[in-house]
């Protein structure tokens, strides 16, 4: 189910409330020891904690109901317009920025309504574009105000010096990681800039985010802009690591092939040549998997025996 950051668990969960409720079922009896049944209506109502995937797929498990048919009900679920999604997001990983331009023109043509009915969905698209803008124009000025235009969707703002973590939601977090590494981009030396970055790897580090995937699209892009800034390779190596051992906890294997080329690009800097060997291989069976363009396949093929070539001689390279 690739589309799950997308479902509206909220109203999934009130949906299911609603089934209990016509068979004289009690939610809370329901519940067991799940959650504190003291906090389920503060839950329920949107009023506290966000909702949890796990939540939703225990209620209906107790119900017997298939939580994909819930989901349905609840969200938008036309597969063509989350093939879509994902597509944009999955050429701009691959750094194929113009086939994500297409698509994303293509996605904003065809499922309008779609877009319109979901603020976070609009979030996402105007995120993916501004990312678009940026590689495509290198106008970083014009891919803020995109970025902020997808901030006020939900009536939000950003600022650097009064910038609070606590105050937005995942998708916004993302989008504000973008924010920041454009500013990065503008003066690196900032230190409100600096400051604004470790309050959100910080936010993130003490666990306060539950979108695994968003949580390592700000790890991955904040390891790129260590990369930018020629920042200690351990220290990159380290957080590279780190950000690995993100996905595969949280069981996103399918980001786990970007991370693993980044980690063979430091390793080729480092010059161990045994351990470069290993995560480039890995990293292009990895690649593989997930039915990447042949031609970006031979260009990643092409720069391992670039890599094999500096740690063979770096002198040469140097």
């Amino acid at each position: 189910m690739h589309y799950i950051e997308y479902i509206d668990k909220l109203a999934a969960l009130n949906y299911l409330c609603e089934i209990a409720e016509s068979r004289g079922l009690k939610v809370n009896d329901l519940l067991d020891d799940f959650v504190d049944k003291g906090n389920f209506t503060k839950i329920k109502k949107g009023t506290t904690k966000k909702v949890s995937l796990d939540l939703v797929m225990f209620l209906a498990n107790k119900l017997g109901e298939n939580v994909e048919d819930v989901f349905t009900e609840t969200s938008p679920t036309d597969p063509n317009f989350f093939e879509a999604i994902d597509s944009i997001k999955y050429y701009n990983k691959i750094k194929d920025f113009k086939a994500s331009k297409y698509i994303l023109e293509k996605t904003k043509k065809s499922f309008s309504s779609e877009i319109d009915n979901s603020i976070e969905i609009s979030q996402i698209i105007a995120w993916n574009e501004g990312i678009i803008n940026f590689n495509l124009n290198n106008d970083v000025y014009s891919t803020i105000e995109k970025l902020n235009i997808a901030l006020s969707f939900n009536f939000k703002s950003f600022s650097i010096k009064e910038f609070s973590a606590s105050h937005y939601t995942e998708i916004e977090l993302g989008i504000i990681n973008a924010i920041l590494i454009c500013y990065i981009y503008i003066d690196k030396n900032n230190p409100e800039i600096k400051s604004a970055y470790e309050k959100l790897t910080n936010f993130l580090e003490e666990k306060h985010i539950d979108d695994f995937e968003i949580a390592f699209n700000i790890y991955y892009e904040y390891l790129m802009l260590c990369c930018i800034q020629n920042l200690d390779l351990n220290m990159r190596l380290e957080l590279a690591l780190d950000t690995a051992q993100l996905a595969l906890d949280n069981g996103i294997a399918n980001k786990l092939p970007f991370i693993y080329y980044q980690i063979a690009l430091i390793y080729t800097d480092l010059g161990d040549k045994e351990n470069m060997e290993e995560y480039y291989s890995t990293a292009i069976f990895l690649y593989k998997q997930i039915g990447v363009p042949e031609a970006y396949l031979n260009k990643l093929i092409a720069n391992r025996e670039e890599c094999r070539k500096i740690v063979e001689n770096p002198e040469a390279y140097r």
